[in-house]
């Protein structure tokens, strides 16, 4: 478009799964967000198939992705609030019944993304332990329906140990440990995990990040 952002966009093809393995990070947290949205199907059958104000958010079958952890894309329609009350000048724009307009083709979606770098944004964090990271954009529609996926601005932002993302991940291994301590083993090495379990929910406890990733490299080993 006119402010030189770019956009590229996936119609009409079924299950993807794009990705890019990342290795020698510093471990941490890292948060990838890029701009884009989902659409199916066109675009008067894809409003009233309750795609429109509010609605829809679990027809959203786009993601973005890192490791285990991802996030839909957002809804093409969003709300009222956030839909424009005029067209922008470039691209083909489709008005809705409620007088709000939204884009239609490549141009329009890389002008409203040009407009605001937080319109359409999304994001997803994940805990790196080992260096390694995968990024990327999935589909699980299946069977083409005449979807459509377009993103631009792929960013990824390195967050250390940030406690609200290492926290439900170290509850998440504390549940499996504790699971375990269930089972039949050495008494060596119930006392360990046990250890492990109770440091666990010290860390968790002290709301300290650095403190809760120690935690779960020490729970994990």
């Amino acid at each position: 478009n006119s402010k030189g952002v770019q956009a590229i966009e996936y119609w009409n093809g079924g299950t993807f799964d794009l990705y890019q393995d990342l290795t020698d990070l510093q471990n941490g947290v890292y948060e990838i967000s890029l701009q884009g949205f989902y659409r199916a199907p066109g675009g008067w059958d894809a409003y009233n198939n309750n795609y429109g104000e509010d609605k829809g958010t679990n027809e959203v079958k786009g993601y973005i992705f890192c490791n285990d952890s991802e996030t839909k894309f957002p809804n093409y329609y969003l709300t009222k609030e956030k839909r424009y009350t005029e067209k922008l000048a470039e691209g083909g724009w489709v008005n809705l019944e409620d007088g709000t307009w939204v884009p239609n083709d490549r141009v329009a979606v890389a002008t409203v993304f040009g407009d605001n770098e937080n319109n359409y944004r999304v994001t997803a964090a994940a805990l790196v332990t080992d260096g390694k990271l995968r990024i990327g954009l999935r589909d699980r529609t299946g069977v083409p329906s005449n979807e459509w996926m377009i993103w631009s601005g792929f960013k990824m932002k390195f967050l250390g140990n940030d406690p609200a993302v290492v926290k439900p991940v170290l509850e998440a291994e504390i549940t499996k440990a504790a699971a375990l301590v269930d089972k039949k083993m050495y008494a060596g090495d119930k006392q360990a995990i046990n250890t492990a379990i109770k440091a666990s929910n010290k860390a968790i406890a002290s709301e300290d990040g650095n403190a809760m990733f120690q935690a779960y490299q020490d729970l994990t080993k």
